[in-house]
């Protein structure tokens, strides 16, 4: 039980960074565009 939840709490943590990168990028052109 704990084996199989240790990928899915690997593979949120992979979506998080990957979510926040986007949301940081997305920043990044919204301020140069200012």
């Amino acid at each position: 039980m704990i084996k199989s939840a240790e990928p899915t709490i690997a593979n949120v943590e992979i979506t998080e960074s990957t979510f926040s990168t986007a949301r940081n990028s997305k920043n990044d052109n919204v301020n140069r565009l200012n």
